[in-house]
């Protein structure tokens, strides 16, 4: 965690505790308003429900910035896929060679025909020295975020984006 992170992290927790003070001021005061009526418990659940929800809400925007190492972890797998593709080319040969790479290369076009929500008969992949250079996808359909799309496959199998082309009809 960089300095930067680290001082956001401390701004997004004192924001949170001031929210939560600011909010607790208010309820005990409304509270007060409420101190004999028969609704005042239903009054303490309710508060009880924002606070956790003020508390939580924090919390939950980091699980969402998991996705940058979601994809990382994957392009780590993706990496360690090839090695091992690599290894098993040289152990068994040239005649094992073409079937290994004919079953690496379906199982990528699997893997990115399912990234992109299209068959993986639309998608082609271009290798070099056993590593991928070109990643071409048609869709039906025009993603929704295609450059997120294109960063997402560049992060995952170690391709430049300008060499990533995503087609629409």
């Amino acid at each position: 965690m960089g300095a930067g992170e680290g001082g956001r992290a401390l701004s997004t927790i004192l924001d949170m505790v001031k929210k939560v003070t600011v909010f607790l001021l208010a309820a005990t005061l409304c509270t007060n308003l409420f101190s004999g009526s028969e609704y005042r418990k239903y009054f303490n659940f309710a508060t009880g429900l924002i606070v956790i929800v003020l508390v939580l809400t924090p919390v939950l925007t980091v699980f969402q910035k998991d996705n940058d190492m979601k994809d990382i972890l994957l392009k780590a797998v993706s990496g360690q896929r090839e090695q091992q593709a690599e290894e098993e080319i040289k152990m068994l040969g040239k005649r094992y060679e073409q079937s290994v790479k004919k079953s690496f290369e379906q199982k990528l076009r699997q893997d990115v025909a399912a990234q992109c929500r299209t068959t993986k008969e639309n998608c082609q992949i271009r290798f070099s020295d056993n590593r991928i250079t070109q990643i071409t996808v048609r869709t039906v359909e025009k993603p929704e975020n295609v450059t997120a799309l294109v960063q997402s496959l560049s992060i995952r199998y170690g391709v430049d984006e300008d060499n990533i082309y995503i087609m629409y009809d």
